[in-house]
């Protein structure tokens, strides 16, 4: 299950970079390397477009939840393995995330491949 997490979690990134290469302008920002860039880079964002604050909280649990899975927990607090109550968080996350963003990105939306 840490999989289906960790891989929500760099979709997640991805939609994001995708997102802050278009519409920021600071090139660290556009292109961050490194957690810390990109969190200033997600709150540049909610700036310019205040509806991805539920967006950048999603994202939020996804890191967490990534980390958890790929690090055990380990740093602060104690460590435990990814649940199915996890993974059920992700991928509303995720989704979440990709519906806040798509609509921000010219072409960025796409057919829903279920249906």
């Amino acid at each position: 299950m840490s999989w289906a997490v960790t891989a929500s979690f760099y979709a997640a990134l991805h939609w994001h970079d995708a997102l802050a290469y278009q519409r920021l302008l600071d090139p660290q920002l556009k292109d961050p390397g490194s957690h810390m860039l990109r969190n200033r880079s997600w709150r540049a964002l909610v700036l310019q477009i205040p509806e991805l604050r539920e967006a950048y909280r999603e994202y939020q649990v996804l890191r967490a939840l990534s980390e958890l899975a790929r690090y055990g927990g380990q740093g602060p607090g104690p460590g435990r393995e990814i649940t199915v109550n996890d993974v059920k968080k992700a991928f509303p996350a995720l989704a979440a995330i990709r519906n806040a963003i798509e609509g921000q990105i010219p072409g960025g939306s796409h057919p829903d491949p279920s249906g």
